[in-house]
């Protein structure tokens, strides 16, 4: 039999895509926004009906900086970029683009098979998970998890955990951290279909994966969570 394709990922990052190379807020980046939402659409309706179609958002807890007017009126509009924006838009087809009236995008609600979404260690307000930040940490990826299910239309999700890593024993107790979180949302009714780790092997000057170069399994790869996906 001939290898087949197992899906598809039309657009990686789409808020950091619309951002690239121009003013954060300008009415080109507000342009951008919404081209990008139908490009979305356009490239569900091409491929809709073969392989399954995933989105690939990258989203975070977001948290002003200070407790000033300035700092949380910023924080809530990243807010809105990264988890309204586009979780609104796949759910009903809405969209809706700060300082710009809400309108409705044909074929855009539902305009997916599989949710998929990646965060990082630094999504969780928590730059660097250590013993005693491990289970606040944990918390903050359930959150994650979710806000995501509660927020977005009713699809299995796809959750990638992106991890820059170069300690193992540092690695693997976040992959079980990581593991836990999953676990407990699949327990908590959340239809979790697939997990990633990135980068899952290292590169020629990457050794941030829990498998090395030459396909050697490290420690941190043995504890990579097993549950029952949807």
């Amino acid at each position: 039999d001939q290898p087949g394709l197992a899906g598809w990922f039309p657009i990686h990052d789409p808020i950091g895509v619309a951002a690239a190379g121009v003013e954060d807020g300008s009415p080109r980046h507000l342009d951008s926004l919404a081209n990008v939402l139908v490009a979305w659409r356009d490239a569900w309706r091409i491929l809709k009906g073969g392989p399954p179609v995933a989105s690939s958002l990258g989203l975070r807890i977001v948290r002003a900086t200070d407790e000033s007017v300035p700092a949380k009126q910023l924080a809530r509009r990243e807010d809105h970029l990264r988890w309204t924006l586009w979780l609104r838009a796949l759910r009903d087809g809405t969209v809706s683009i700060p300082t710009r009236g809400d309108r409705v995008l044909d074929d855009l609600a539902g305009s997916l098979d599989v949710l998929g979404f990646a965060f990082g260690t630094d999504a969780t307000g928590i730059e660097r998970v250590a013993d005693e930040t491990i289970g606040p940490w944990e918390d903050r990826a359930g959150t994650v998890i979710r806000r995501v299910a509660e927020e977005g239309p009713s699809r299995p999700l796809a959750v990638t955990y992106r991890a820059r890593l170069d300690d193992d024993d540092h690695r693997g107790v976040v992959t079980a951290a990581f593991g836990r979180a999953l676990t407990h949302a699949v327990a908590d009714g959340i239809g979790v279909r697939a997990a990633f780790w990135s980068p899952a092997i290292d590169g020629p000057n990457d050794t941030t994966g829990p498998i090395t170069i030459d396909r050697d399994v490290k420690g941190s790869a043995e504890v990579w969570p097993s549950f029952e996906a949807d």
